[in-house]
């Protein structure tokens, strides 16, 4: 057996005077890197100021205009009654395509029906749980 070493004080930390100035002395000096000051362009607001009344209006007439076009867009766009449907799109695929989304479907199936398979035995207790031997196994190690 090991010989007793005395107990260290927990949440304390002992520093080593000596090592720590040696280090501090022997540190490398470091080389100052000059860079350049980052031009600052300030950021020119053409809101700052007082608004002319002119080009408040031109503003809005752009907006009204842009919010009009808008509506006679969606309008026209119900009118016709054109229902966009997606299985319309033509589809690129090719046959090895249409073979892996097969195969990948068939993998799933498999998958999800052997969870439940394996939830089916659990909930009957014919299964034997592995982490309760992992229990038992530590249990006695310990022993």
């Amino acid at each position: 057996m090991k010989a007793r070493e005395p107990k260290k004080a927990r949440g304390r930390v002992k520093w080593d005077e000596e090592n720590l100035n040696d280090i501090e002395s022997n540190k490398p000096e470091r080389e100052k890197i000059t860079e350049p000051k980052t031009p600052y362009h300030p950021m020119i607001d053409e809101d700052e100021g007082p608004v002319s009344p002119l080009r408040l209006s031109e503003d809005s007439v752009d907006k009204s205009a842009h919010a009009d076009a808008i509506k006679t867009a969606l309008a026209e766009a119900v009118s016709s009654g054109k229902i966009f449907d997606r299985s319309g799109w033509d589809r690129c695929d090719s046959e090895e395509d249409i073979k892996q989304g097969k195969a990948f479907e068939e993998h799933r199936k498999v998958h999800y029906d052997e969870y439940h398979k394996m939830k089916e035995l659990l909930q009957k207790g014919t299964m034997n749980d592995d982490s309760d031997e992992d229990e038992r196994e530590v249990g006695n190690r310990k022993a």
